[in-house]
């Protein structure tokens, strides 16, 4: 398969990833564009090491280039950063090797060994969901390679300016969540970063936020890191200690960093430098610059800031509890109800009866209450008994009467029993896409079980939905139908109530209906502001809802695509939305690590349920809508009690991100996919 030279899919030339019209791939490569030299980047196809070949350049600053690549005895993309300092080294365009400047090779060499150790320092945090992975250093062309994972999206400056500069404050503290969650490893780790600000911390388009830039990084117990000369300019970002040879550096080195961040987020301003506010401190509260937060909460940042190292958090942890804190005051209280009439014996000690008329009334109507009841209960059972004795067969319940029932082996309608919740495990593991993070199985909602359990729908970042059957509780290794047709990634995807319809949401801003039978596309739905992370069709097929970056549920009309209704209330993207089987209820995970229970009518909240540690990419209510089971990037499921918000197992199994959950119809398995391509079934034997 021919692929684009600069972004690596496949090329126009032969197929999907070519612009309407012409024969340019939608990155901008065009086939008859004449390259463009520049002495400082490699040329597209270099080859590098054994298996890389080097694309478009990602991006490039003071200490070198990082360029996309294709890994050919893997097919996969990944990123490579080549170590190229400004001032102290140059390219010879002849050759293409990185020659250090006269005067400069000692410095340069020491750099060099540096930016090995970023490498090792990466290296360390392979497995950790918010920093780029490091799988080899290269040494080649008279300088060095890291070859590291590829994540597409921006950097939370450039987010900040495409959103006017500010974010909503609430908004902002759930972004940059994950990235404190990140520091406590790190810290945990004995390493500082150094470097927290807007141009390194990544938003990848697959919403996960990456720790990016280590060069500044060493260990928290004595010195290290890179010499003062390559140091970043320090700025606004970096505390006082740090301009200091000797200041005391610890988490609380990072959290100034931190603070300094959220502080521009949510202000549109940066702080003036620590030796600038150590002259004069003229930092202003958020609230006095109108930003509508409260005390407790602007109390918690602006310790973050504190000038002095030891009047700030000590550690992340620390911060992060005081603002659940802020959180937990400003939550109404929930009222108690109010208690049962009680019977005599369950009286406080006292004088019995209370001398008091009006409660010797209350006593009398409690105890004929109480006797009447059971008078009528006693009544119920004989009747219900007599009945079945004279005619049983007239009282058993069809299957179509009530769908609740189940069948046993002797053909006999019976109440199915619970799912033996406690014993499930997996049963199987399918590569249903590619591996990689072309094939990942989309951002969250995008495996789904048909309404008669026959077959599983997958959605994934190749472009494509696929139908899977489901055969004797096994899924089938090849799928019977791929639908092709975006042409970017999908991002969720739904079966309609009958089956006969699918649905799929798309980073395009749109959602798309296909016909499941002949794979034919019916609709497409206009008129998202952001891309369309979820999907899902009410229980009677009339509506659709979607979960949108915009951090909003949106209600349509299948028919008409007209909007109905806007939810409001997360403050992060909604990753993912279902339906109740009923219909009256809504339930939304979301990037700000929780699900949110609505009432479909009024989209009113009437829920929150919290627990996990990271984005919650997916959720799902079980067939009775008595249990709701959520995936998340803290590489968990977990299962949950609608009606009263509580935690009832968490199921572990996958070693990557778990972007998508379904139950089967019968309740008794759920699937889940991950960012690998990993499908896993659970269930008890």
């Amino acid at each position: 398969m021919t692929r684009c030279p600069a972004c690596f899919r496949q090329s126009a030339a032969h197929g999907t990833n070519a612009a309407p019209g012409t024969d340019a791939c939608h990155c901008g490569w065009r086939a008859d564009q004449a390259p463009v030299g520049n002495s400082r980047f490699l040329p597209l196809g270099t080859p590098l090491g054994e298996s890389y070949v080097i694309g478009r350049v990602l991006g490039h600053g003071g200490l070198g280039v990082t360029y996309l690549a294709w890994d050919s005895g893997l097919d996969t993309r990944l990123a490579i950063k080549e170590f190229l300092p400004e001032g102290l080294a140059g390219r010879d365009p002849g050759t293409g090797h990185v020659l250090a400047h006269t005067g400069q090779e000692p410095l340069f060499q020491h750099a060099l060994d540096r930016f090995r150790e970023e490498a090792k320092t990466l290296a360390r945090f392979q497995q950790y969901p918010g920093i780029v992975s490091v799988y080899r250093f290269l040494s080649a062309n008279g300088t060095g390679y890291m070859a590291m994972e590829f994540v597409d999206g921006k950097t939370l400056g450039d987010h900040l300016a495409e959103c006017g500069g500010r974010l909503d404050w609430r908004g902002a503290w759930a972004l940059l969540t994950p990235v404190m969650d990140t520091l406590r490893q790190v810290h945990g780790a004995g390493l500082l970063h150094r470097d927290i600000a807007p141009d390194n911390l990544y938003l990848t388009f697959d919403n996960q936020v990456k720790l990016l830039d280590f060069g500044a990084a060493r260990e928290i117990a004595g010195g290290g890191g890179a010499p003062r000369s390559l140091l970043p300019t320090k700025g606004p970002y970096a505390p006082e200690e740090q301009y200091r040879t000797r200041g005391e550096q610890g988490a609380w080195t990072d959290i100034y960093g931190l603070c300094a961040t959220l502080y521009q987020c949510i202000t549109g301003r940066l702080p003036d430098s620590a030796p600038d506010r150590g002259y004069a401190d003229t930092l202003q509260p958020p609230a006095k610059l109108g930003v509508d937060i409260s005390q407790a909460h602007q109390a918690v940042l602006m310790k973050g800031l504190a000038l002095r190292a030891e009047d700030r958090w000590r550690t992340i942890g620390e911060m992060q509890r005081a603002w659940e804190k802020a959180e937990a005051a400003e939550r109404p209280p929930v009222p108690l109800p109010e208690p049962p009439p009680s019977l005599p014996n369950m009286q406080a000690p006292g004088p019995w009866p209370p001398p008091n008329g009006k409660n010797d009334k209350l006593i009398r109507y409690g105890l004929w209450i109480a006797f009447l009841t059971l008078v009528f209960t006693i009544l119920g059972v004989l009747i219900t008994a007599l009945m079945f004795i004279n005619d049983p067969a007239d009282r058993l319940t069809s299957p179509e009467d009530d769908q609740t029932m189940g069948t046993t082996p002797d053909g006999v309608f019976a109440h199915p029993t619970t799912p033996d919740y406690a014993n499930w495990r997996e049963l199987q593991r399918i590569q249903a896409h590619l591996g990689g993070s072309e094939g990942a199985i989309c951002l969250d909602d995008c495996i789904r079980f048909s309404p008669d359990g026959s077959r599983v729908l997958t959605g994934s970042w190749d472009d494509t939905l696929k139908l899977w059957a489901v055969t004797g509780g096994r899924i089938g290794e090849a799928p019977i139908r791929t639908f092709k047709g975006h042409t970017s990634d999908v991002d969720a995807v739904a079966f309609s109530p009958d089956g006969r319809r699918v649905l799929s949401g798309n980073d395009d801003n749109t959602l798309r209906l296909w016909d499941a039978a002949s794979g034919e596309r019916l609709r497409t739905f206009k008129g998202h502001s952001g891309w369309v992370l979820s999907v899902a069709f009410s229980p009677d097929g009339q509506t659709v809802l979607s979960g949108n970056a915009d951090r909003t549920l949106r209600l349509w009309d299948a028919a008409s695509g007209e909007r109905l209704r806007t939810f409001k209330g997360h403050y992060g993207l909604v990753l993912s939305v279902a339906f109740s089987p009923d219909g009256r209820r809504v339930l939304s995970g979301s990037w700000d690590h929780t699900l949110r229970l609505w009432d479909a009518a009024s989209g009113e909240e009437i829920r929150t349920f919290r627990g996990h540690s990271g984005w919650v990419r997916s959720v799902a209510f079980s067939p009775d809508g008595r249990r709701v089971l959520s995936g998340s990037s803290d590489k968990t499921l977990r299962l949950w009690d609608a009606a009263r918000g509580e935690e009832i197992r968490t199921l572990q199994g996958h070693s990557n991100p778990v972007r998508s959950v379904a139950f089967a119809p019968d309740g008794q398995r759920a699937v889940s996919g991950d960012s690998g391509g990993v499908m896993i079934l659970w269930g008890a034997e």
